[in-house]
């Protein structure tokens, strides 16, 4: 869902950052934060869910994961590092409409109805 409004922007992020970053990153909030992403081991219990939930708030700051739209890097950096991420990352924001992943055929639907949706407007 990305265009090319997207790349332009994260490009010219990237290089108006270049002294201080050597990679950009694409990112979106995150639906859910850390708290409540644990794994479920093979007995299916949730001992790795170990807080109590019931007067669970949303943390005050907004936890961001990668989309998977754009990456940038400087290649010597990547090829020494072998990946995009950490302390000399930047992140390009990018809204939950632009950052749908389709790994499903619920994400092809998602996907399509927005794409009907942003044709109307």
């Amino acid at each position: 869902m990305r265009n090319e409004l997207h790349i332009i922007e994260a490009i010219k992020k990237f290089e108006n950052n270049i002294v201080d970053f050597d990679f950009l990153v694409s990112v979106k909030e995150a639906e859910n934060t850390a708290d409540l992403i644990k794994p479920i081991d093979s007995d299916e219990s949730l001992k790795y869910f170990d807080r109590d939930f019931s007067n669970y708030r949303r943390q005050s700051f907004k936890e961001y994961s990668p989309n998977g739209a754009i990456f940038i890097g400087k290649k010597e950096q990547y090829l020494q590092q072998k990946h995009f991420f950490g302390a000399r990352s930047i992140a390009y924001i990018m809204n939950q409409i632009d950052s749908i992943d389709i790994d499903t055929e619920l994400d092809y639907e998602l996907a399509c109805i927005c794409m009907k949706k942003r044709k109307n407007i």
